[in-house]
């Protein structure tokens, strides 16, 4: 099964997704193919925009725990990339 969110990384704006409510039921596999988000398929160019598209799952660790997902070659993230871990099974790192 892909992945349930794909997201298109980067925008020449400040895009950003917000997702409530999710919940993972028998899921039982933390490969790559069953993360819950990712970036979709295609190269991985080096973005040409100030921002990317950061995106949040309310309430995922628990209720007021946010998880905030930014790609790995977003500015966002070469500014601070000890801020971010890969956590399966939202998002898994290739």
């Amino acid at each position: 099964m892909p992945s349930v969110v794909s997201v298109v990384p980067f925008f020449p704006g400040r895009a950003v997704s917000h997702f409530r409510g999710v919940k993972l039921v028998n899921w039982n596999d933390s490969s790559r193919d069953r993360a819950v988000m990712n970036l979709g398929g295609g190269p991985r160019p080096t973005p040409k925009t100030p921002h990317g598209t950061t995106v949040y799952f309310h309430d995922w660790y628990a209720p007021g725990e946010h998880a905030e997902i930014v790609s790995t070659r977003s500015p966002e993230f070469k500014a601070a990339p000890t801020r971010y871990a890969p956590d399966a099974p939202l998002i898994t790192v290739a």
